[in-house]
């Protein structure tokens, strides 16, 4: 919550599910967000910002290193992020124009 409370990147990001918008649009802000709360920069793409963090993993870690603390790939994020704005919208009640495809 305190990213959200302290960071604009984060609130811009979320205002785009709350808007009918492209899948484009969706993909990039949920990428740029999910990349926010794992301390990465605006900037940073998220396949970038998991290599960076297994890079330092590896160079620092002692023990093997577990995979599931590091970011989605870019890939699992736009799936992630087309289902909050498809549940953004059902939330909303405003589902009843949106294509199957969509």
């Amino acid at each position: 919550m305190r990213k959200l409370k302290d960071g604009g990147i984060l609130k811009k990001q979320a205002e785009v599910f709350n808007r009918e918008t492209s899948n484009v649009e969706i993909i990039t802000a949920g990428e740029k967000a999910i990349a926010c709360l794992y301390g990465g920069s605006e900037s940073e793409g998220l396949d970038a910002l998991r290599y960076r963090r297994f890079c330092e993993k590896v160079s620092t870690s002692t023990s093997s290193v577990q995979v599931h603390t590091f970011p989605p790939t870019a890939a699992a994020a736009s799936y992630y992020s087309a289902r909050v704005y498809l549940q953004v919208r059902d939330w909303m009640g405003k589902l009843d124009n949106m294509k199957p495809e969509d």
